[in-house]
């Protein structure tokens, strides 16, 4: 972690308590480390706040197959230097979300149809932070978490936007966002990624509002065979990170 990298917020002492429940402990000063889902699974996460003079808007990230919440690591900086706060989220199976299935082949079908539950479980923990404004959230996912992300927005109306890395969305987060033109939306690919270009061109077709917008990237290296899938585009210099600032700031501008 370098130098600008900001340190994750202290949450009140009701938080610390909840966390105490679930096992974590607050050592030291508390910090936010984690939460329990409505369907009882341990979730771990981390809060990265910017200035505190103001309560900050939210994004709240989940991540794609065979990753975790570090996959975020280079884009947090970047939102908390914007004005965002910033959530990262284990899945559950995945990174440090183990404590109920060691890995996702320990979920039923039921449990890995429900990461939605994941994120909806991070802003019901988050919602009297006095540090966060909770009508105001984007929800960021990626791979098996685009469509959790979007699950969200449909149950949670103070999300207010999305930002999906490609991924598989269901009929009913499909026909929720067709009935939604309103709502901002984001969805990028990398311009080699094949199944992500086609899955991504569907969706224009289908999402045609003003707000809902979409980005095949183009090659990081025209001379070599380099090519990317959600968060891994943030580790090369796929502008990847700078499409996403601009939209937050062109939807929102916090």
């Amino acid at each position: 972690m370098d130098s600008n990298r900001v340190f994750r917020a202290v949450l009140s002492a009701a938080l610390c308590s909840a966390l105490y429940a679930v096992g974590y402990g607050c050592g030291g000063p508390p910090e936010f480390r984690g939460f329990r889902t409505s369907d009882g699974f341990t979730i771990a996460a981390d809060l990265h706040l910017p200035d505190p003079d103001v309560p900050a808007p939210l994004t709240l990230l989940g991540h794609q197959l065979a990753r975790d919440r570090r996959s975020w690591d280079p884009l947090v900086p970047r939102l908390v230097d914007a004005g965002w706060a910033v959530v990262t989220v284990d899945h559950r199976g995945f990174g440090e979300s183990v404590r109920e299935a060691a890995s996702p082949d320990d979920l039923d079908d039921l449990q890995k149809a429900a990461l939605h539950l994941d994120l909806l479980g991070a802003l019901d923990a988050l919602a009297d932070h006095p540090r966060i404004d909770p009508s105001r959230v984007v929800v960021f996912g990626a791979g098996i978490s685009a469509n959790a992300a979007v699950r969200c927005a449909r149950e949670n109306p103070s999300v207010r936007g999305l930002v999906l890395f490609v991924g598989l969305l269901e009929a009913e987060e499909t026909e929720f966002l067709i009935e939604r033109p309103d709502l901002p939306l984001l969805i990028v690919v990398d311009s080699r990624d094949r199944r992500g270009v086609t899955l991504t061109r569907q969706y224009a077709r289908r999402f045609t509002g003003p707000k809902q917008l979409y980005f095949e990237l183009p090659p990081v290296d025209s001379e070599e065979d380099v090519r990317w899938r959600g968060t891994d585009g943030l580790t090369v210099d796929s502008g990847l990170a700078d499409v996403v600032l601009w939209f937050l700031d062109r939807a929102f501008s916090p």
